[in-house]
């Protein structure tokens, strides 16, 4: 391959790699946008938004949803059942004052 070809094909590498460092960069920022709009707890947000802007949504659903439980069971003093084990999951969601 002549050296003319050679660059003519590198800098059409070069062009089109900045092409996706941009579309993902204008990806992320919209999914952080998107992201911030739904999530309003601070601290699900910060457990959960750089997996899911990172296309990990499983990820970051469920580590959301462990910082959620860990909320919940703070905010209600970590409620026991009729043995004293601390309730989790669905028990914990369910449990009444």
């Amino acid at each position: 391959m002549s050296g003319q070809k050679k660059d003519q094909k590198g800098s059409m590498i070069d062009w089109y790699m900045a092409k996706l460092d941009k579309e993902n960069f204008e990806k992320k920022a919209n999914a952080e946008k998107i992201f911030g709009d739904i999530i309003k707890n601070q601290e699900i947000n910060e457990v959960s938004i750089k997996l899911f802007t990172d296309g990990y949504y499983r990820n970051a659903v469920l580590d959301a949803m462990v910082q959620l439980e860990m909320i919940v069971k703070r905010q209600a003093k970590r409620p026991t059942d009729d043995q004293g084990r601390e309730l989790s999951g669905c028990s914990l969601m369910r449990k009444r004052k």
